[in-house]
């Protein structure tokens, strides 16, 4: 079978095109020009078993992220597989966005919590070199792939196993500039109608709790005392949690609110101070 035969029948067999492609790419190192200009060369039988036992999860619903083990996000890579949190493009925003409001040669503290990947805290401290980063992820499985891509990327932040409203006591002496989290936010009720891809996600990364707000209500009370006067907090939010969270931080006593949009016009970062 041909590179182009074998590409052609994978989207056959899945509706998700780009998926497609990225399991192309992540086997054989081509994307669609690299398919078009070796279109005639012959696949091994090994590639080809390869790649129709791992077509065969995704047609079961598995994450292509999961599959391949690994995701872009910004400029890198990281690996990503079972049990953690899958990086999306609206987390770039938030990166993106902090990295807009610091000098690029800030040389403050910034916390990440609910680490997941390390996407956040990577992306952070490969743009703001001298920062110092901290990474804080509850999860046992989700801290190895935080731990492996941090050595794989070489970056320089401090990973922390623990829960970040316990561990916001080990930094006595330490203040913040910027607290950064992508937090749970879906709706209990709400997990069981999601995306059948996004049921194999843990669900310890995507329950809020009975509105979708839990962590950012706790996470602003908790923290609060750590962040410096001129600091600021920012997350990302669920699309239609934005008039929830002005009620959230007013209740907080934070003066300073606002809001970045995604590609779809939703509000989708919130920074406050």
């Amino acid at each position: 079978m041909t590179i182009l035969e074998l590409y052609i029948l994978g989207k056959k067999e899945i509706e998700n095109k780009n998926d497609v492609l990225f399991l192309f790419k992540s086997i054989f190192g081509f994307d669609r020009l690299g398919i078009s200009l070796n279109s005639d060369v012959k696949v091994t039988n090994q590639q080809e078993e390869l790649f129709l036992n791992k077509l065969e999860q995704l047609k079961n619903n598995i994450p292509v992220q999961y599959v391949v083990e690994s995701v872009d996000f910004l400029d890198f890579n990281l690996k990503c597989g079972e049990g953690v949190f899958i990086p999306r493009k609206e987390t770039e925003i938030l990166v993106n966005e902090i990295v807009k409001k610091v000098d690029k040669n800030f040389n403050g503290n910034i916390v990440d919590l609910c680490s997941g990947t390390g996407s956040i805290g990577i992306g952070l401290k490969r743009r703001i070199e001298k920062t110092n980063v901290f990474c804080i992820e509850k999860s046992p499985k989700a801290f190895e792939y935080l731990e492996y891509n941090k050595k794989s990327l070489n970056v320089d932040i401090n990973c922390i196993l623990g829960d970040i409203f316990s561990e916001v006591n080990n930094f006595k002496d330490r203040m913040f500039d910027v607290i950064v989290s992508n937090p749970p936010y879906i709706r209990t009720s709400d997990i069981k109608n999601l995306d059948a891809n996004i049921q194999y996600e843990p669900k310890l990364a995507l329950d809020g709790g009975e509105d979708g707000l839990y962590f950012y209500r706790k996470i602003l009370s908790t923290w609060k005392r750590k962040l410096k006067i001129n600091g600021f907090f920012a997350f990302e939010i669920g699309y239609d949690q934005d008039e929830e969270m002005k009620g959230i931080v007013k209740n907080e006593n934070l003066k300073h609110m606002d809001f970045v949009k995604d590609d779809n016009g939703y509000n989708r970062v919130c920074i406050c101070s």
